[in-house]
């Protein structure tokens, strides 16, 4: 297993707790950290949203469109927060911007725009412009960007974009929410149906990334694909849309005890998925595992005083 980037998850991980986010949070106290944050009447209406996503009355976007500002935003995502880290960590390094000497670089999903405006800081000779579908929050990440980033509202999933000129490179960390799939009577048929369904959710989404990407540009994005199966659907959306799949750059991110797929695409003509292609994704996949990129060792960090008051009547006892 390889290590992550350890001098930009370093910076990173920094620069997002100054923006608002926790990473030393245990289990659970991310909700208490939240409702202290937004009071109780704002965090009970989110409640309520998000019992309604989960019931499949509302998209998950209505959740995040409740926090309009970047403390917020980012207080909220302290729940994932060390996932969301080591997978845009990973999803910059396999994407190449860090070697960008000029041009431009979309991100799909930016929320806060924290991420990318780190990266502008890093990069001033690059040109950045994060996508979501949050103005108001958007309009807040822009009053606080470097000159060269820019954040603008776009339905990346739904909606094409004419862009002028092109793209160099995209990068996106969950940046599609998959749907549960419908239940099956057998394996085969669980399986089969997992890989129709992430088809249909990034199909439209990936036609849309390719018609703003010059040919030859780079589309990296890590997403929740926890099969192989999963990851094949991606596969074979991307062929049909233009992308051909860079399986030797692509790879697995291990983080917040989870592992997630980094899909590294290269814009060109649609292909359509064959055996020999279909055959290609199984050992990529197996390729990926063996070569998982894992959290870097950058010391321990300081216990929270929600830790230590429980580590000290464990002691008492």
């Amino acid at each position: 297993m390889a290590e992550l980037n350890g001098e930009l998850y370093a910076e990173l991980m920094a620069f997002l707790k100054t923006e608002g986010m926790r990473f030393d949070l245990p289990p659970g106290y991310s909700d208490f950290v939240l409702r202290q944050r937004v009071g109780e009447e704002r965090f009970q209406a989110f409640c309520r949203t998000m019992d309604d996503v989960r019931d499949g009355i509302r998209p998950i976007h209505d959740g995040y469109a409740q926090f309009q500002s970047v403390q917020d935003a980012n207080t909220l995502m302290s729940a994932q927060a060390n996932a969301l880290l080591a997978c845009n960590v990973g999803t910059i390094e396999v994407s190449g911007v860090l070697a960008l000497e000029s041009g431009r670089v979309g991100e799909l999903g930016c929320y806060s725009g924290s991420v990318l405006r780190q990266l502008a800081q890093r990069k001033p000779q690059v040109r950045f412009i994060g996508f979501d579908r949050l103005p108001d929050l958007l309009d807040a990440a822009l009053t606080i960007a470097p000159p060269n980033c820019d954040f603008q509202v776009w339905d990346y999933q739904s909606s094409p974009r004419v862009e002028e000129p092109k793209f160099d490179a995209l990068f996106g960390t969950f940046c599609i929410d998959f749907d549960v799939h419908e239940e099956a009577e057998t394996e085969a048929e669980v399986n089969a149906l997992e890989t129709d369904r992430i088809v249909a959710a990034c199909v439209d989404a990936f036609a849309h990334w390719r018609g703003v990407v010059k040919d030859g540009g780079r589309c990296t994005v890590a997403l929740r694909l926890g099969t192989v199966h999963a990851f094949s659907g991606a596969c074979q959306a991307a062929w049909l849309t233009g992308w051909g799949v860079d399986f030797e750059r692509s790879c697995i991110v291990n983080g917040g005890g989870e592992q997630f797929p980094v899909l590294s695409m290269v814009a060109g003509a649609p292909q359509q998925p064959t055996n020999a292609r279909l055959d290609e994704i199984v050992r990529g996949w197996k390729r990926m595992h063996t070569d998982m990129l894992t959290t870097p060792r950058i010391g321990a960090p300081l216990r929270s005083s929600f830790q230590k008051r429980a580590r000290k009547k464990t002691k008492s006892r």
